[in-house]
């Protein structure tokens, strides 16, 4: 059984505008505990101390809040890039998929990947120095060799969709 293209279009349009919503509200949540982290240290160390009395929570002190910090800028891009994608699908659900819009975006959410994975490498060193004074924090990380696939994926992809553009094109003007 196959399923309609409208159908299938509607509903990755709302699994990617509840995924949009749930980072977005990840990214106030980082906001909102990263500054907890840094302003109110005081207040938070003792409870970090009593649930975990192993862990030096002094050691970790300038650690953490830059890493929901950087949680919160990756989720940002991120949502940044969810909304790129939810317009080329509007796009080709609406109309004709070969358009230089789509060519143009789907170039933008091959660098916004590329923003993510250089915006993690910070987040990713500070996942490490935090295991390494906390191991009870198994936090982990690392550029994937699947993330580096989908942007060569999305970067030819765009090409595909310019070369139909320019296909268009010249059809058009032999009629």
């Amino acid at each position: 059984m196959t399923i309609p293209p409208s159908t299938l279009f509607s509903a990755t349009r709302w699994l990617i505008v509840a995924l949009m919503v749930l980072m977005s509200l990840g990214v106030l949540l980082c906001l909102f505990i990263g500054g907890a982290l840094s302003f109110a240290w005081t207040d938070i160390a003792p409870l970090i101390a009593k649930e975990e009395p192993a862990l030096n929570v002094e050691a970790i002190r300038h650690l953490l809040p830059g890493f929901v910090f950087g949680g919160g800028v990756i989720l940002a891009v991120a949502v940044w890039g969810m909304r790129k994608l939810l317009s080329l699908i509007d796009s080709v659900r609406t109309g004709d998929p070969f358009i230089q819009d789509n060519v143009d975006r789907l170039r933008q959410i091959g660098w916004i990947m590329i923003a993510v994975e250089v915006v993690a490498l910070p987040f990713h060193w500070l996942a490490e120095k935090i295991h390494e004074v906390a191991p009870t924090l198994n936090i982990e990380g690392g550029i994937s060799l699947n993330s580096m696939l989908a942007i060569l994926l999305v970067f030819v992809l765009a090409r595909v969709f310019a070369r139909g553009v320019e296909m268009r094109t010249d059809l058009e003007g032999t009629v």
